[in-house]
C-alpha cells in the first residue's frame, strides 16, 4: 500500500540500514540509487540508502548519528554530493533526520482517511491491478518499478520497453532537466549563489566520517546534455564552477577516494546511459565503479570481481538484465 498511502523514503531507507547493518553503505539523494549489490564482493554487505539524504544539513545529522551509534559504523561509505546542496536557495530549513523526525504515515490515522478517498475514487487504478499476485505492493503493480531487496531502484517497465522499441536518449523527467537548466527553474537549478558555510559544514561531516570508515566521495553524474547546458551558462556559473571546480578541489586536499562529476562521453559512452539529464543508469553506474578500482586498486577488494562480465552481459544500456529480483 506504500504507493497511495506515503513512500517515505526516510523512514524505510533508516529503518532498511538497521536492519542489514551493511559493510558498505550508499549515501545520498535519487541520483545514488543505481548502485547495486553484485557490483560488490559478496563478502561484504551491501546496502543502498539512496534517497535519504536530500541536503547538506541531512549528511551533517547522519555523521552525528553515526558519532551517537545510532547506526553500526560501515566499513565503507560512498556518498553523494549534489550540486543544489551548495546553493543558497532552495534548501530545506530543517533535516528530517533531526530528533523524532521519523514520522511512519501508517501510524497515522488521517494518513489512512485520505488513502480510503483515493481508493474509492481510483478504483479500476488500483485494485484491477492488485489482481496480479507475482508484483509485490500497488507501485509495483502499477509501474513494475520500485525498490529492490538492496536498497537500489529498479526502473519502470515501460521505461525500458520504450527504450526497446526505440533506444535513443531521452530526458524523463517532468519538466526535462535540459529545460529546467534554460528556465532556471525548480529549486535545483534556479540562479543563486554557492554557500560556502554550508560546504564548510558538510566538508567537517565529511571529515567525521574519514576517521571511522573507507569514505568514498560521489559527484554524481549528468548527461553530457545537461553539462554542455551548465557549462555554457552565464546565468549558472558562479555555482556551477564553485561545485566542479572549487569544491572538487577543495575535496582531494583532505580525501583519498573521490568520483568527479562526470558525462558519458569521460567513458567513451553516449547518453543512452542515462535515464534522463541527471540519473545515470546502474550500466553506467558500474562503469563509473570499474574505472574507479582501476586507478584505485586499495578498493578492488571491495568490488566484485565480475564486474566485467556484468557489463558485458548488461542486455541494453539502462539495465543488466530485465529478469531481476
Amino acid at each position: 500500500m506504500r504507493g497511495v498511502l506515503s513512500q517515505d523514503y526516510n523512514t524505510y531507507k533508516s529503518i532498511g540500514i538497521q536492519k542489514v547493518n551493511p559493510d558498505i553503505l550508499v549515501l545520498g539523494s535519487s541520483r545514488v540509487m543505481q548502485f547495486r549489490e553484485f557490483m560488490f564482493n559478496d563478502n561484504y554487505s551491501f546496502y543502498n540508502a539512496g534517497g535519504i539524504l536530500q541536503c547538506a544539513e541531512d549528511l551533517v545529522q547522519f555523521a552525528k548519528m553515526i558519532n551517537e551509534e545510532k547506526y553500526k559504523i560501515p566499513i565503507v561509505i560512498i556518498v553523494g554530493i549534489d550540486p543544489w546542496w551548495l546553493k543558497e536557495d532552495g534548501q530545506p530549513t530543517k533535516s528530517w533526520l533531526r530528533k523524532n523526525a521519523l514520522v511512519d504515515h501508517a501510524t497515522r490515522p488521517s494518513a489512512h482517511l485520505s488513502v480510503l478517498k483515493k481508493l474509492v475514487t481510483s478504483f479500476d487504478k488500483y485494485f484491477q491491478k492488485a489482481l496480479y499476485p507475482e508484483n509485490i505492493g500497488l507501485n509495483s503493480k502499477i509501474t513494475g518499478g520500485g525498490f529492490r531487496y538492496d536498497g537500489s531502484k529498479a526502473p519502470e517497465i515501460k521505461v525500458l520497453e520504450n527504450f526497446d522499441s526505440n533506444p535513443v536518449y531521452r530526458d524523463r523527467e517532468i519538466p526535462p532537466v535540459k529545460e529546467r537548466i534554460r528556465k532556471a527553474i525548480t529549486n535545483r537549478f534556479t540562479i543563486s549563489a554557492p554557500d560556502t558555510l554550508r560546504y564548510l559544514a558538510l566538508e567537517k561531516a565529511l571529515l567525521e566520517l574519514q576517521k571511522k570508515c573507507t569514505l568514498i566521495i560521489y559527484m554524481p553524474p549528468f548527461s553530457d546534455e545537461s553539462i554542455s547546458l551548465l557549462d555554457q551558462s552565464d546565468s549558472h556559473k558562479e555555482w556551477w564552477n564553485f561545485y566542479t571546480i572549487y569544491v572538487s578541489e577543495r575535496l582531494k586536499k583532505d580525501f583519498k577516494y573521490i568520483i568527479k562529476v562526470q558525462s558519458p562521453s569521460a567513458y567513451g559512452l553516449s547518453d543512452k546511459y542515462f535515464f534522463d539529464g541527471f540519473h545515470p543508469s546502474e550500466v553506467f553506474v558500474g562503469h563509473q565503479l570499474k574505472k574507479f578500482t582501476e586507478d584505485n586498486s586499495e578498493i578492488g577488494k571491495y568490488v566484485s570481481q565480475g564486474l566485467d562480465q556484468l557489463l558485458a552481459k548488461a542486455y541494453n544500456p539502462l539495465v543488466f538484465n530485465r529478469m531481476d529480483n
